[in-house]
């Protein structure tokens, strides 16, 4: 009788152990996901352009927005060659 209680109070530690490192890892995940508290590039965070309405002491009017120089075509536009003629 005596062998079985022993055996008893060892299923008991190990139960309560289990218990307490799950317990741990549960609380452990609690934490922020989104921060790992380091910060790496952080120039690439913050943005170095001017937005378009903010004033910019670079231009002669002051304007962050600027018309485009004359003759000039939008990045990507594909201009179409067609010969004059009747159609």
């Amino acid at each position: 009788m005596k062998g079985s209680i022993s055996v008893m109070n060892k299923k008991y530690i190990v139960y309560a152990t289990l218990i307490v490192l799950v317990s741990v890892v549960m609380l452990s995940a609690c934490g922020d996901k989104r921060s790992t508290g380091l910060e790496y590039a952080r120039n690439m965070y913050d943005p170095i352009a001017y937005n378009q309405d903010q004033p910019n002491k670079n231009f002669a009017n002051g304007a962050t927005a600027q018309t485009p120089p004359a003759n000039t075509d939008p990045i990507g536009f594909v201009k179409y060659e067609l010969k004059d003629g009747k159609w």
